[in-house]
């Protein structure tokens, strides 16, 4: 394994740990302040080198995220799992690590997705960091599990139980085993439960063909899950660690390309010997669990191809007038591909009536002012007006309500839109991070992105499959999913729309901010997302040099 850490102290203490596990540590490296060499330098190094076949990072911030990108990308090309303990998850770890190095911390949801997209692995903790990287050693090349799907086994109930829980709570399915699977354990141990966990009572450590064709039914069972035995304390008996050595050198030579893995405590060296095997132990059900789920993570980020949206987006000019009000900001996301709505500013009642009768009732009267970004708190919107004396009466109503809450602001006119119905609303936008530059945003309407923070970021731009895979993560997906018979909503259109926001924030990076596009109404599928309001925030000028 390769380490490269920020801080001294974990590194040290992560290679020392590593080595008195008996593995071998290619190179170590602290880069403490980084006045000039980074982490990221530091996994691109590991990742040339020929000796390192794992690279595990101890990273308390990111300074540059080009940089950092074109190392995790090096490593993925050569075939090197990264696993990254990056600290400073929670604001109070973020400001300690900003009081410790003195860098900016950036957001942890934005470098949690960066990681995911160019194929590293993040950790919580410096034992789960080990822990992975020490089972992905023993199980690479070719045996890291790409499916979320365990098959347990334990000689105690109870052990099985806690196992099933703890495989669970860490997002794995334990699927039921075939029929075939079931009969060819009963034919061994009559007595066996044959559920999943598989409760093979004490008997199965009798004798080694037991044990050995018990284990066989499982790793050939048509789930092709990953298989995890636990061992409780048997290794410190002699008999016991006899019946197991045997068994499981029998098996991995019939099976040497299944996953397999042991939870058991005892000698250095009889853990050794079945690390020896390509199976690795984890010494507790947790550690197995987390360990296990990190493992298939790892296996399905190697797996999935480098990232083509993450480019260089040529910057373009972007004219003043876009940031003055919705109005301005729609036209020019229309201009970008995005669907809005025909809309009209009109400066009286009976140009209102006009705009109203031209685009169809119902309409939507809204104030326009580069002052009033939260339009509905003034008094500046006015729903479902279905007739010429109601669009009078809300015009007056409008003008008098803003009047009186904000009598200095500059009002442009007032925006007639169709009162747009029937669908599933979205929010999506974009914010600056910044180690990260321009990150874009995608999560479900009201509450869902407010109060339950159901949202996905990601480091602008975004292909569409990345913007579709992003609202596929979100919790209330269902909801565009066509939940209890619903019609299925034009999530593909939804992507569209979200990556191309993305690419349009590259663009202008210079003079945009913040883009907020709240409500996206996502139609159902084959009819489109539109664009209902949207708000952008210009750049703050760069301050002069000293």
């Amino acid at each position: 394994m390769g380490i490269v850490s920020q801080s001294g102290n974990v590194g040290s203490h992560t290679m020392n740990t590593v080595a008195r596990r008996g593995l071998g540590v290619s190179q170590f490296m602290a880069t403490g302040n980084e006045a000039d060499i980074d982490v990221a330098d530091g996994i691109a190094a590991l990742a040339e080198d020929e000796a390192t076949r794992i690279i595990l990072c101890c990273m308390e911030t990111c300074r540059d995220g080009e940089r950092l990108v074109a190392a995790l990308e090096l490593a993925r090309s050569r075939g090197k799992p990264v696993i990254v303990l990056k600290v400073g998850s929670t604001e109070q770890g973020q400001a300690a690590a900003a009081s410790h190095t003195g860098a900016l911390t950036g957001s942890d949801a934005v470098i949690d997705a960066v990681f995911r997209r160019h194929g590293a692995l993040r950790v919580r903790s410096v034992e789960e960091l080990i822990d992975i990287g020490h089972a992905a050693s023993i199980l690479m090349p070719g045996r890291l599990p790409q499916r979320d799907a365990v098959t347990l086994m334990a000689a105690s109930g109870g052990f099985g139980v806690m196992m099933a829980d703890a495989m669970s709570e860490a997002g794995l399915r334990l699927p039921a085993l075939d029929a075939a699977t079931r009969d060819r354990i009963r034919r061994v141990l009559p007595m066996a439960g044959t559920g999943n966990p598989v409760d093979a009572t004490a008997q199965m450590s009798s004798r080694p063909d037991i044990l050995q064709q018990l284990l066989s039914a499982l790793l050939e069972d048509p789930s092709g899950s990953a298989l995890v035995m636990f061992m409780s304390l048997s290794l410190y008996n002699s008999r016991l660690r006899g019946v197991y050595l045997e068994a499981l050198a029998r098996v991995r030579e019939a099976h040497p390309e299944r996953a397999l893995m042991i939870v058991s405590q005892g000698p250095a060296d009889a853990v050794a010997q079945i690390n020896a095997l390509g199976i690795p132990v984890f010494p507790s059900i947790d550690a197995a669990a987390s360990g296990l789920a990190g493992l298939v993570r790892l296996g399905q980020l190697a797996g999935q191809p480098a990232s083509a949206a993450h480019r260089l987006v040529p910057q373009e000019t972007m004219d003043p007038a876009v940031l003055r009000n919705e109005y301005e900001a729609k036209r020019a996301l229309a201009a970008a591909g995005i669907a809005v709505p025909q809309e009209a500013v009109v400066h009286s009642a009976d140009e209102a009536v006009r705009a109203a009768e031209a685009i169809g009732y119902p309409v939507v009267l809204k104030i326009v002012s580069e002052d009033i970004p939260h339009k509905t708190e003034a008094g500046g919107v006015a729903l479902d007006l279905r007739s010429a004396a109601a669009v009078r009466d809300a015009y007056g109503t409008i003008a008098s309500s803003v009047a009186r809450h904000a009598p200095q602001a500059r009002v442009q006119g007032m925006l007639v839109a169709p009162m747009v119905k029937g669908g599933v609303e979205m929010i999506a936008g974009i914010s600056r991070d910044p180690v990260f530059g321009p990150v874009v945003m995608v999560g479900m309407g009201g509450i869902h992105a407010e109060v339950l923070k159901d949202v996905a970021v990601q480091a602008a731009p975004v292909s569409e499959d990345e913007a579709l895979a992003m609202i596929r993560s979100l919790r209330m997906f269902p909801l565009l999913d066509g939940v209890r018979g619903q019609a299925k909503a034009d999530i593909r259109a939804a992507a569209r729309c979200v990556a191309r926001l993305s690419e349009f924030a590259c663009r202008h990076a210079a003079d945009i901010a913040e883009i907020d596009m709240n409500p996206i109404l996502v139609r159902p599928e084959g009819e489109g997302a539109v664009v209902l309001d949207a708000l952008m925030i210009p750049a703050a000028p760069a301050t002069p040099a000293h």
